[in-house]
């Protein structure tokens, strides 16, 4: 962090130069300026986060080159030091915010508190600036030139050496953002983003200072974990650790490589995982994946027994464990063979009304040991009963309502989604509504606004971000959509569940 002392008598600068401690409260550069004119230009061209200045000085005096710093970019925190305890002067000093009026001689235990003051909120502001540009980035997937730039200088001024980035998948927002603070003990910084692939998945950009060992990283990072496993044992938690870097244009690569880390935990629960690369194999376990899903389709329509169908899914999730692909791959897999075995399900059975959707799947079955036991459970359902196929057209419906599900920010008009799945739309349309008891442009909706609102609770996203995230065109007509759903504006909505939170 930077400072700038402007005072025209040099004992000022030497007494303040030889008794505080900067480097420990992290100044990590000093300038002098001798007169008014002087500082103001120092402050356009040295951009100091904080400004120690004098009253009476040469060329300008202190208010008259305050007054203009006002009309720079740039304005720094400032103190004045003034030996004139003057109404006049006290009253200029807060019509340019001046954050604080100290008379001289300097006693510097207040002066000292109240630079730590001033300095833990300019480590507020650089945190903040860093987390506003990061979050812009890894909503766009960009990082442009003007946000490395300032975490660049975000950087240089909290004296920054190198970072990862943390994904933490499976700890709700609220008990985040309080058990993140263990990282504050161990003298790390951190810089947090939001994603909104998951409502319980954060990445935190963890900002090292100096140099630190991958082993020293880890063990304080397992020391954290405990902690959050031990405060919230309800909670199943993914870690994912990038590799250490010390380029900000590289960060959106970090953030990428904590959030596929962490998916590890997909196949190993409850450890914490480093990134290497490749994590998962994927293009040639998708083919056999699909090799064998077709495969199982066809035992399931020859009528084979129910023993053969579980041994075909014990050899599937071997054969899963070993390749390792995505968990995405492996849930919609799962999904597929659960289609296939309501095809054994007689229409009026409530089994076939137990598939739950991918989305869901995601939510309640947190790794491949519980994707496994979902699939052994319905076949022992399916164990004793002698069932009719049903129409192959109901297995495409039910993939529909799976891609609703994920894709409800895409265009799902009925006639882009018949395209999509060479079915015809008024087909799509009838059938839809006898298997779910709601229209397919009513399901759209539903699912769009329960996301919607999702958003207003948890995130601090615009309209038009939320609109845009959600399907919908424009803002304006989300929210005329969202107050005829809900009987509500988005702004009372936020308003109404914030109200309740506080």
């Amino acid at each position: 962090m930077k400072l700038l002392i402007a005072d025209d008598q040099m004992s000022v600068h030497k007494y303040l130069t030889q008794t505080i401690d900067w480097n420990a409260l992290g100044i990590k550069q000093l300038e002098h300026a001798y007169n008014g004119e002087e500082a103001a230009d120092l402050v356009e061209s040295y951009r100091p986060d904080l400004l120690i200045i004098d009253i009476q000085m040469p060329l300008l005096n202190g208010i008259e080159a305050l007054k203009r710093i006002q009309s720079l970019e740039w304005k720094p925190r400032t103190i004045i030091l003034s030996a004139y305890d003057q109404f006049e002067y006290a009253r200029e000093a807060l019509r340019l915010r001046v954050s604080q009026y100290i008379l001289k001689p300097i006693d510097l235990d207040p002066l000292r508190k109240v630079l730590e003051e001033l300095i833990e909120e300019a480590r507020k502001d650089i945190y903040a600036s860093i987390e506003n540009e990061l979050d812009k980035a890894t909503y766009s997937g960009v990082l442009p030139e003007s946000s490395i730039t300032v975490i660049e200088d975000g950087f240089e001024k909290l004296g920054v050496g190198s970072y990862i980035a943390v994904a933490v998948d499976g700890l709700p927002f609220d008990h985040f953002y309080q058990a993140q603070q263990s990282w504050s003990s161990e003298g790390i910084h951190v810089c947090n983003i939001r994603t909104y692939k998951h409502h319980k998945e954060h990445v935190i950009v963890v900002a090292l200072q100096g140099r630190i060992h991958e082993a020293e990283l880890l063990k304080c990072t397992q020391t954290i974990v405990r902690h959050w496993k031990e405060s919230y044992p309800l909670e199943t938690i993914r870690i994912g650790i990038s590799s250490i870097g010390s380029a900000p244009d590289l960060l959106l690569v970090r953030i990428a490589e904590s959030r596929e880390a962490a998916q590890l935990s997909f196949y190993e629960p409850n450890a914490i995982h480093r990134y290497a690369s490749p994590l998962f194999q994927n293009e040639d376990t998708l083919v056999l994946l699909q090799a064998r899903e077709k495969a199982f389709e066809e035992k399931v329509k020859m009528g084979l027994s129910i023993q053969t169908l579980d041994k075909d899914v014990t050899d599937l999730f071997e054969m899963l464990r070993l390749k390792a692909p995505q968990p995405d791959s492996v849930y919609l897999i799962v999904y597929r063979y659960l289609l296939h075995l309501s095809e054994r399900s007689n229409s009026g059975e409530d089994v076939e009304d137990a598939i739950p959707s991918i989305q869901e799947m995601m939510n309640r079955y947190r790794n491949v040991d519980e994707l496994e036991d979902l699939l052994k459970k319905r076949l022992a359902l399916l164990s004793s009963r002698s069932e009719l196929p049903l129409p192959k057209l109901l297995e495409i419906i039910r993939v529909i309502k799976a891609y609703v599900d994920i894709h409800y920010e895409d265009d799902l008009s009925l006639q882009n989604v018949a395209d999509r799945f060479d079915t015809d739309k008024y087909q799509i349309s009838r059938i839809f509504k006898q298997e779910f008891n709601e229209n397919y442009w009513q399901y759209v909706t539903r699912i769009r606004m329960e996301k919607s609102a999702e958003l207003l609770k948890d995130t601090d996203l615009k309209n038009n971000q939320i609109a845009e995230r959600t399907g919908f065109l424009d803002d304006s007509y989300f929210s005329r959509a969202f107050k005829k759903h809900f009987g509500m504006s988005p702004k009372e909505y936020r308003n109404s569940h914030h109200s309740k939170s506080s």
